[in-house]
């Protein structure tokens, strides 16, 4: 059977084909209800055009009605015929006039029990089929994937074009252990899908049979001829057919390896990987859309080390895949070797052994689960241009998944085959705690992560500052010590120590606050201990705590306010419509000291704290009473004045903002009248119950 294009009709009856085999290296027919109905929706579509184009096409030729008749299928066939794609196949000359299916099964196997669910409501096409398409009651498509499967749909197509198509599950020759097969089930539901479709959307079942069987089409592969491959993919990418990618690139790559057994070994490996994929693929009901995406994936990362240029822009908002030819040139080279290898690497990051060295170890591990949690809901969304530029400013949030998911795969593909080691999980939280960082830099990040994984995580020490990188020098501070702490005996648990603390959600994001994760609360330039540390993680625990959710607990919030008051400014101050605007409620902010670079005073509060019983007993300490001085124009004397005189009641009905003037409050305040009335409100006047701090206070001025 030659390459090119086909009707149904053409493939099943070939009398130079016996049968379409599915071999051992294909896994089950696994498509359910949702992509049976779209394949006959697509269909159904077509064919209302088709049925419409009878009243509105007309060709006549006097002399020649056969002619005129001719001219006018040919024009159907190509204006209204579905396409369901490609399907490649494989001949072996060992067993003559069989074609062992590669791509394609589960459009095939659908399209045939059509076909017979077709038969069974259509007594001239119930002849046609059962000596054309069930010759001597042999199923067309044979399965070599289980006996069973094979055995299973010959006795269910007997049965349903001889009877109603109705609950195959009580026939007699429906065995129990049927029910765990996923080919037998889905046989079974969507044979059910398809007659409930017919019943409901056909009303003319002869017609809509020899639509099915003349204008759907696809487009053969035979992958023994290579040359006709390629020649079938330029003429198919000339049309802008969209092709798949998984499948259709297996089919490729398979189709260059020329001995047999090989090939065989390798659409294995392939069945195993989708396997793989089906545990990992999320709410997916198969595992195509997790497994392509990761093809896209790590294309991608292969496209940018390869420098292949092949950059794939944004247009109204939506990005375009790479297409098959795109694929190709990203795996030209060793291409499934390539593929393998990442493959490893995902399930090296998905597999127990990494657990298992931490646990052996001592070494806290949780943000590792946490990172392949999130590489993994990367690979199961299609929200990522891989082929993005990487040098594109308007590109950030990809730029940032980049250098979160490939550096860890491009880690991971070295330590395949070979023993985890403390530079494996130490890199993986470099690059875990840049991408909660924001960091952009993708081609930096991927020659560090070669670098490291060769030459070990102690080479941080050397990087150079990147103009995307806000800050690279509590990385410095960090593994400078981590480097001069690794042959220590309590080395593994000052690491957990650390990494625990990072991990605190007020600690972990560290966009947009210099990425910063821990230096703010240790000095690494100073004598550390591992009792220091633990201190510090506890008492920074005690002052924000964790749910069992995992979130924030904000209970000690105002009080933690009121203590940081005392210490100087440390708010955020903005100008919004005119009016000030002290924002108290960014708190990523507020514990990093990004607004008191000179006066620290959160640095300050937090030594205090440590050796406090309790932010209770630190808040009697520090809310002193200060002089009033109603001539004062500072900020900071007037806000802590309201402190001392408030304490709490500062933040009611407030989302921790404190304005002065704007809305309906630009008269002097009561007692600062350099300042408009001080009033705390919700972040603005939209909504919520602004309160005039000056009226909740009683105070006798002279």
């Amino acid at each position: 059977m030659k390459a090119g294009k086909y009707s149904i009709k053409e493939l099943f009856s070939n009398k130079n084909i016996e049968s379409i085999i599915v071999p051992e290296i294909q896994r089950d027919y696994v498509w359910g209800k949702d992509q049976v109905e779209g394949l006959l929706f697509s269909i159904y579509e077509d064919f209302k055009n088709f049925e419409e184009s009878n009243n509105q096409i007309s060709v006549n030729l006097i002399d020649d009605k056969s002619f005129e008749k001719t001219i006018l299928e040919y024009y159907k066939s190509i204006k209204f015929n579905t396409s369901i794609g490609f399907i490649y196949a494989y001949s072996d000359y060992e067993y003559p006039d069989k074609y062992f299916l590669i791509d394609g099964q589960q459009r095939l196997t659908t399209i045939y029990l059509l076909l017979c669910a077709l038969a069974s409501l259509d007594e001239n096409f119930k002849t046609q089929f059962d000596k054309l398409y069930f010759k001597n009651s042999q199923s067309f498509i044979e399965y070599r994937v289980r006996e069973a499967s094979l055995q299973f749909l010959n006795h269910s197509i007997s049965h349903s074009i001889n009877n109603e198509v109705g609950d195959l599950s009580e026939q007699y020759w429906f065995y129990n252990f049927y029910e765990n097969d996923k080919t037998i089930q889905s046989i079974v539901h969507n044979l059910k899908t398809i007659v409930q479709f017919l019943n409901d959307k056909i009303a003319d079942i002869g017609l809509f049979k020899e639509y099915v069987l003349n204008h759907v089409q696809f487009w053969y592969f035979d992958t023994n001829i290579s040359e006709q491959g390629e020649e079938l993919y330029i003429y198919m990418n000339a049309r802008g057919e969209k092709m798949q990618s998984n499948e259709n690139l297996k089919a490729e790559l398979l189709a260059s390896i020329p001995n047999l057994k090989q090939k065989d070994d390798w659409g294995t490996k392939w069945e195993k990987w989708q396997d793989f994929f089906w545990l990992i693929r999320g709410e997916h009901e198969n595992a195509d859309n997790v497994f392509n995406e990761f093809i896209y994936c790590i294309a991608g990362l292969e496209n940018h080390k390869r420098d292949l240029k092949i950059i794939k822009e944004v247009k109204d908002k939506y990005f375009e895949s790479p297409n098959h030819l795109d694929l190709l040139r990203c795996f030209e080279s060793e291409g499934l070797i390539t593929i393998e290898n990442y493959v490893k690497a995902l399930e090296l990051l998905k597999s127990k052994e990494i657990e298992s060295y931490c646990t052996e170890k001592g070494i806290y591990y949780q943000w590792l689960l946490n990172y392949r949690r999130l590489i993994i809901s990367f690979l199961n969304s299609d929200h990522t241009n891989w082929f993005t530029n990487t040098k594109d400013q308007n590109r950030n949030t990809e730029r940032n998944r980049m250098v979160g998911v490939w550096s860890a795969l491009n880690i991971l593909t070295q330590y395949v085959g070979k023993k985890i080691d403390d530079n494996l999980i130490i890199t993986l939280r470099i690059f875990y705690n840049r991408y909660h960082n924001f960091v952009r830099s993708v081609e930096k990040n991927i020659i560090e992560s070669d670098v490291f994984s060769r030459e070990g995580f102690g080479k941080i020490l050397q990087t150079k500052l990147d103009v995307d990188d806000e800050s690279i020098n509590e990385e410095l501070l960090k593994y400078n010590y981590l480097v001069s702490e690794s042959k220590s005996k309590d080395f593994y648990e000052k690491i957990s120590t650390i990494w625990e603390l990072e991990d605190h959600p007020t600690n972990l994001n560290g966009r947009d606050v210099r990425n910063i994760n821990s230096s703010h609360l240790i000095d690494y330039k100073s004598s550390l201990d591992l009792n220091k540390l633990k201190i510090i993680q506890y008492k920074f625990f005690e002052l924000i705590p964790i749910s069992d959710e995992g979130g924030e607990v904000w209970d000690n919030y105002p009080l933690l306010l009121n203590c940081l008051i005392t210490y100087g400014s440390f708010w955020n101050a903005k100008v919004t419509n005119d009016y000030d605007n002290l924002d108290f409620d960014n708190e990523r902010r507020i514990v990093r000291d990004i607004d008191s670079e000179e006066d620290k005073c959160f640095n300050k509060f937090f030594k205090d704290f440590i050796n406090s019983d309790s932010l209770d007993d630190l808040f009697e300490k520090v809310i002193v009473e200060i002089p009033y001085d109603k001539e004062t124009e500072d900020w900071v004397e007037a806000i802590q004045w309201y402190n001392y005189h408030l304490k709490e009641k500062m933040w009611l009905e407030s989302n921790y903002y404190i304005a002065s003037g704007g809305g309906d409050f630009w008269k002097d305040d009561k007692y600062f009248p350099n300042f408009y009335q001080f009033v705390n409100t919700k972040g603005n006047y939209n909504g919520g119950s602004p309160n005039v701090l000056s009226k909740k206070v009683k105070f006798k001025t002279n």
